[in-house]
């Protein structure tokens, strides 16, 4: 028997309880749940008892919302019930606290299922008993009332709990259902079940919205087919125009399969309610499956959530952010920042209620009905900005006009936008775009907040030219935008029809070529979304950090934005998407105009002060060449005056970054919380957050230089960015903390001479060469080869005591001295010799400082490239530019005798060692001999 809700006079009536109550906000959720669990679940008014102490003290304190028994008579005979219900209001997020709060009461009552439900969803436990509380288990459903016995402890034992990684294997199931079948590629493939998931979700939401359960069944699908052979199509016409705003579809789209196969999909789907299903599990399965479809099939990866989630938290997004991802892929940076937000708008909302009916409540001049009355008006107020299709709510400002992205591939624009609504929603700002250029909402100066990953290792050369159909011509679509955004966006239309025709190069200041790579383009496009002030996250290669012929992006940076951290990550974290790359993350933020003119005004300062100091020679160069000279004359003049407007610049820089001198966090990820599989493992980077908040807290300033913190495999440094030559840990600080005797820091450029004597490869030569052990075990003999065999042109002769290392495996620890035996033999440019002053540093103890653990650290913060993979040279520049300590010479002296005695005890050990073995030897041969003769 069906009941129905009633409502009168600011009444609501408790059909358990037989009588009329106040109609307060948390009582109409509570009463519009019993209707599902009396219409859709087969309950009886008798089987359920509401507002029952879970405690049995007569306390009042622990109230569960309902109680529900497996049968009447177990009701009768105060049985252990079967479910408890723990209703929320509409406001009240569904989290571990409600959770543990249902948890409880199943537990002091002996329940083994209970539901939390707030009117957006319910969800469904069962309570691990083995266990303390906390370890409840998630379940798809709990049972109907004409359940059997057989059917309940299925639920308890069989029951599969909805997690993301058993929905994304179906929807996989799903994919390959399609593939086999139809024999569409794995991209076509992926945009039909798109469809089938979409006329789910239509269905759910419109078809049965007053039935509880798994209405997209093949059951009720071939029910419908008996009235309307084409039932299953018109349910997708009716889907397109449902999403019709979002333009998702195609007008003459139509779902390209089989009816069939069509059948067989919704078959796999139907035991799950993508409707009342937790939008994070829906979405994180969503993802997953997009990942791994994927993967290698467009050359596109998907940044990990975990990286995800850390880069959000790191800008740390709030009500009113206005956010953008140039290079959106799937939506993962906007649907995190879309559920933080919503998450903070809810709290919001819960707060000022509970505010609002603390002062109601503590009223003493107006009765329990007229404070029930204030209470459902405040409630239904706030209900409001809830409304995610109310224009103009906190929820569809935050969904239509705070969430922005593009993507140049169209499959992944609509991929991100169908992510989006399966996360909730906020897919009004997606859009298919080239996100170099301005188009609707998205344009510069307009972002608070920008996090992307971009793509690596493309090339913008000068012919990508904008084309017509890259600038919107639509004339509604126009003033829609209009409407929107004003004068602003009316500028950027009259600015984009002037760049028709031109190379996107154009548009940018940092190319100084004919072509550049998409993530150096992307930093500017990034930096002129943000508004002054504004925060930016993207993950960069880590050749951006540290090779030398990029440090002209690293300055044009640098004079735009602080850098505020740099996490680098390992190897393997985008291992599992389908990359190789060596990564890291970096945070910056745009100057404010104020900061901007600061640097504008200390860099000219300096760079007058410069100019001044050069007066003289300047002139000179002036007046040399206004007289009658040769051109090579006039030339190296001019070659001159530009090295000394370098030099001014150079000078001026440093001296500017030390006015406006900051920290920066700097970090070396071991665990981030996925490994090269895919897997979830350990995660650090949460800790890291709550360090950065505190050095935000100090205005960007640490006590210390480097901090061991609990929970992190490696220390943080924080890096003064007037000591920052790349964007690395600096060596200065690295000495700084690992030279407790301070002694003196020197450039090895002052007591370094690079050998750069060669000898051409003459065809008929033979050539002895050599080479370089890692870790500290010197020089080798390789091969003898003739010239004929070898492709380079010259190679460097050795000499005895030169310090010598391997470009390539620095990091290895490949670093030795050239002994007597190998005088004279050979290598290639890839092994630069230097001979070292005697009188300031003895080769010998340089050689043992580069096989200290911090130097070679900060030797792998140098090298060009990725520490990680085999082409990371460490460069002559960057090793004669090396700082290391120098101790007094009779320090060294001390300290290589030392060595030198411990090496000869050990080599008299090892000598006597093999004589003892040889006697051993001796002695069993011998006893073996007699016994064999006797």
């Amino acid at each position: 028997m069906n009941i129905n809700l009633k409502i009168k006079d600011n009444k609501i009536y408790s059909h358990i309880r037989g009588k009329w109550l106040v109609l307060t906000p948390e009582e109409l959720v509570r009463q519009e749940y019993l209707l599902q669990l009396i219409n859709n679940y087969g309950y009886s008014l008798e089987q359920i008892d509401e507002e029952v102490e879970t405690t049995g003290r007569g306390s009042g304190g622990a109230r569960a919302d309902f109680v529900i028994w497996r049968t009447i008579n177990d009701k009768k005979n105060k049985m252990a019930p079967l479910i408890i219900v723990e209703c929320k209001a509409e406001n009240i997020l569904l989290n571990d606290d409600v959770s543990l709060q249902g948890e409880l009461y199943a537990r002091q009552t002996n329940a083994p299922f209970f539901v939390t439900h707030n009117k957006r969803e319910s969800r469904y436990w069962k309570v691990n008993k083995e266990k303390l509380p906390g370890y409840r288990i998630e379940i798809e459903d709990i049972p109907k009332a004409n359940s059997n016995e057989k059917e309940i402890n299925d639920l308890l034992n069989k029951l599969k709990v909805f997690k993301e990684n058993e929905f994304a294997d179906l929807l996989h199931q799903c994919h390959n259902i399609i593939r086999n079948r139809e024999k569409l590629d794995p991209a076509a493939a992926f945009d039909e079940i798109a469809k089938i998931l979409f006329m789910k979700v239509f269905a759910e939401r419109n078809l049965k919205v007053d039935m509880k359960g798994n209405i997209f069944t093949l059951e009720y699908i071939e029910q419908g087919e008996m009235f309307n052979p084409d039932y299953i199509y018109d349910i997708f016409e009716k889907t397109k125009r449902e999403f019709g705003k979002d333009k998702l579809f195609k007008k003459d789209e139509r779902i390209n399969l089989k009816t069939n196969t069509i059948k067989s999909i919704i078959e796999k789907l139907e035991r799950y309610n993508l409707s009342a299903t937790s939008t994070d599990v829906k979405g994180i399965a969503f993802e997953k499956f997009l990942g791994k479809t994927f993967r290698g099939e467009i050359g596109q990866f998907f940044t990990p959530r975990k990286i995800v989630d850390f880069m959000v938290d790191m800008v740390d997004p709030k009500e009113g952010s206005t956010v953008c991802d140039p290079a959106s892929g799937s939506g993962g940076f906007l649907i995190r920042v879309f559920e933080k937000v919503r998450n903070q708008i809810l709290q919001s909302v819960d707060q000022d209620y509970k505010k609002h009916k603390e002062i109601i409540e503590s009223r003493k001049d107006i009765s329990v009905v007229e404070k029930a009355e204030l209470l459902l008006k405040k409630f239904n107020e706030l209900m409001v900005e809830l409304d995610n299709n109310k224009e103009g709510s906190r929820l569809w400002t935050l969904s239509n006009r705070r969430i922005y992205g593009t993507d140049a591939n169209e499959r992944m624009a609509r991929t991100s936008k169908m992510n989006m609504i399966m996360h909730g929603d906020g897919h009004g700002g997606i859009h298919h775009h080239d996100g170099f250029l301005n188009i609707n909402g998205i344009y510069e100066e307009r972002f608070s907040i920008v996090l992307t990953n971009p793509p690596f290792g493309q090339l913008v050369d000068m012919n990508d030219e904008i084309q017509n159909n890259q600038v919107e011509d639509d004339e509604d679509v126009i003033n829609h935008y209009k409407n929107i955004y004003g004068d602003a966006y009316e500028k950027i239309i009259i600015r984009n029809k002037a760049t028709v025709g031109k190379p996107i190069l154009k548009l940018f200041s940092l190319p100084k070529s004919s072509s550049i790579k998409t993530e150096l383009l992307f930093i500017e496009r990034c930096l002129d979304l943000l508004i002054p002030g504004g925060k930016l996250g993207i993950v960069l290669p880590e050749g951006i950090l540290n090779n030398s012929s990029l440090n002209y992006v690293r300055e044009f940076v640098e004079e735009r934005a602080f850098i505020r951290a740099i996490i680098s990550l390992p190897q393997d974290t985008f291992a599992s998407t389908g990359a190789k790359v060596k990564a890291s993350v970096v945070f910056l933020q745009k100057f404010t105009n104020e900061e901007k003119q600061q640097w504008m005004e200390l860099m000219s300062r300096y760079n007058e002060k410069e100019i001044e100091k050069q007066k003289d020679e300047r002139h000179y160069i002036e007046n040399k060449l206004i007289q009658k000279i040769t051109i090579k004359e006039k030339n190296d003049l001019k070659k001159r005056k530009d090295e000394l407007d370098i030099h001014a610049y150079q000078n001026a820089r440093n001296s500017s970054k030390c006015d406006i001198n900051y920290q920066v966090l700097f970090y070396e990820a071991v665990n981030v919380g996925v490994n090269a599989a895919g897997e979830e493992t350990e995660n650090e980077l949460p800790v890291l957050i709550d360090k950065y908040r505190k050095l935000i807290d100090n205005n960007f300033h640490s006590e210390v230089i480097i901090q061991y913190v609990e929970g992190l495999q490696n220390p943080i440094y924080y890096a003064e960015f007037k000591d920052l030559k790349k964007w690395t840990i600096p060596v200065k600080l690295l000495l700084k903390y690992n030279n407790p005797n301070n002694w003196p820091i020197r450039k090895i450029s002052e007591f370094t001479t690079q050998l750069t004597h060669k000898v051409p490869v003459l065809p008929d030569e033979e050539y002895n060469m050599v080479g370089v052990k890692w870790y500290g075990e010197g020089t080798f003999y390789r091969e003898t080869v003739l010239g004929e065999e070898i492709s380079a042109k010259w190679l460097t002769p050795l000499v005895e005591n030169s310090f010598i290392y391997n470009r390539l495996f620095a990091w290895k620890e490949s670093f030795a001295l050239v002994p007597i035996e190998h005088s004279g033999f050979f290598v290639s440019n890839e092994f630069p010799q230097f001979k070292i002053d005697e009188e300031i540093m003895l080769p010998q103890f340089l050689y043992f400082l580069f096989t200290q653990p911090f130097l070679i650290e900060a030797v792998k913060l140098l090298s060009a490239g990725s520490a990680a993979v085999s082409r990371n040279r460490f460069k002559e520049e960057d090793f004669l530019e090396f700082e290391v300590p120098v101790p007094p010479i009779s320090i060294q002296k001390e300290v290589i005798d030392q060595y030198m005695f411990a090496k000869a005890e050990s080599e008299e050990f090892r000598r006597r060692a093999n004589e003892i073995e040889k006697e051993s030897k001796e002695k069993i041969r011998d006893f073996i001999s007699n016994q064999i003769k006797g």
